[in-house]
């Protein structure tokens, strides 16, 4: 297994941000390993994603204040061929300009304290695109994303989807 790659391509899985290891978890979905932690890993890419927050997971942080994993993103594990495919149009569209990158791949984030769903835009949208008079939980809605064609998780712990479709069009 090269790291990063997964261990079984087309494996199902739930992908976190493990911030005492400041790498990715990947978890099991398939019956043999079902919720087991099978891999940590700098870098990885996921087809088909859809992105998972559990309400009671969200609520249980908000009164103690204390972390735990609530929010996934949900996948088929790519092999080493889509991985690298992928990896490599990722990173081309930043060469060819900041515009043509994000008219493709979108920075996608989850803060518990600021929504309770995944939002495109990782600096929590300040001033993008919109006047500074727009309320931000309308901004945070229309930014929700629920699923996308791949995302790639960088080894500096961020996200980006390939072409993201909106919760809320």
């Amino acid at each position: 297994m090269v790291k990063g790659f997964g261990s079984e391509t087309g494996d199902k899985v739930d992908v976190y941000w493990n911030s005492r290891e400041e790498e990715w978890s990947i978890r099991s979905r398939e019956k043999q390993d079902y919720r087991k932690v099978i891999f940590t890993t700098p870098f990885t890419v996921l087809l088909d994603p859809t992105f998972i927050v559990s309400v009671s997971g969200r609520q249980r942080v908000l009164r103690t204040g204390h972390k735990n994993v609530h929010a996934v993103v949900r996948g088929t594990l790519a092999g080493q061929q889509d991985s690298e495919f992928l990896w490599n149009e990722y990173r081309t569209s930043l060469q060819v300009g900041e515009f043509k990158a994000r008219e493709i791949w979108k920075r996608v984030s989850y803060n518990p304290w600021v929504a309770g769903h995944f939002i495109q835009g990782g600096e929590w949208l300040h001033g993008e695109d919109e006047p500074w008079g727009t309320d931000l939980r309308d901004r945070y809605r229309k930014a929700a994303v629920k699923s996308a064609d791949a995302i790639v998780f960088t080894p500096e712990g961020k996200a980006y989807a390939r072409q993201p479709e909106s919760l809320h069009p």
